[in-house]
């Protein structure tokens, strides 16, 4: 059976079980416990310092229901110690640093939740120790080197979401050595073959998104080996023998990026031809 405050209170109001100005707490309390946020639906008159309390200990969400006159200081604190979010229902005048620091120790994307006045060097940094992608969620004008320092470190992610003006050339290259994938996100200006090598290195699917001026027979060849169909990504200047062997030895399937002439030379040197089954073609050129 689903459990439907709002049907339960509707029909104990109609059997006069709740009457406005009477007593009602036993069955508002055990109401608001099963579900605390059935504090929707108690109309403000009815509602007292510990039913809201008990409503916001149980789920921080709670905050959003409760009387506004009640919405004091410590209730709003105990909320988003239960759940960050609630921080979203924290009234202005009621919001402080104490609140905004509890609120992002639980849910570091509440830092969208807080007023420019709130948003000071402690509160930023601590959510970006936690999570550093919310780097996002901070305001343009807010973002700093420091704090892109801190959100990188944390999570290398959040490379994402520096603004380009911030993006140096070693805090570019500490990023691929560690994450190479980041390479698609490096202002074209930066870019040079050392930051591509190293970004294959660390995944050689970062080979994917180098321009082809930074593609050396050395990068190719290591990138073949460890993913044979990357072939089909090579320039055609650099398809040599031995790179395309390696490819095909790596994956068969690279063969249908070889060139005509180069293929050729391998079923030659290897005494096979295109008639043959890709079994016979793998256990020849493995030899």
């Amino acid at each position: 059976m689903i459990f439907d405050a709002k049907e339960i209170i509707k029909e104990l109001q109609k059997d006069a079980c709740l009457v406005n100005g009477h007593n009602n707490g036993e069955i508002i309390h055990g109401l608001v416990e099963l579900d605390s946020m059935s504090l929707r639906y108690i109309p403000y008159e009815w509602q007292n310092r510990e039913l809201c309390e008990m409503a916001v200990t149980k789920n921080g969400l709670s905050l959003q229901f409760v009387n506004l006159q009640l919405r004091d200081h410590a209730l709003c604190l105990l909320a988003v110690e239960h759940d960050g979010h609630a921080l979203h229902f924290v009234p202005p005048d009621k919001m402080s640093k104490q609140i905004c620091l509890k609120a992002i120790e639980n849910y570091p994307e509440a830092i969208q939740f807080i007023p420019d006045n709130h948003l000071d060097e402690d509160v930023i940094k601590q959510c970006l120790a936690l999570k550093g992608r919310c780097l996002s969620l901070l305001p343009t004008d807010k973002v700093t080197q420091e704090y892109c320092d801190i959100a990188i470190e944390q999570d290398t992610w959040a490379f994402n979401y520096v603004p380009d003006s911030l993006k140096s050339y070693d805090i570019c290259f500490n990023v691929v050595a560690n994450y190479g994938l980041a390479i698609q996100f490096i202002p074209k200006k930066l870019l040079d073959l050392k930051l591509c090598q190293t970004a294959v290195e660390q995944d050689h699917q970062a080979y994917l998104y180098i321009d082809d001026e930074f593609k050396t027979l050395t990068l190719s060849l290591y990138t073949v080996q460890k993913e044979g169909s990357y072939l089909e990504f090579v320039p055609h200047e650099l398809k040599s023998y031995e790179l395309c062997l390696a490819a095909m030895r790596n994956d068969l399937s690279a063969m249908a990026f070889v060139p005509e002439i180069t293929l050729k030379k391998i079923f030659i040197a290897f005494d096979i031809n295109e008639k043959d089954s890709n079994e016979v073609i793998k256990l020849a050129i493995k030899k």
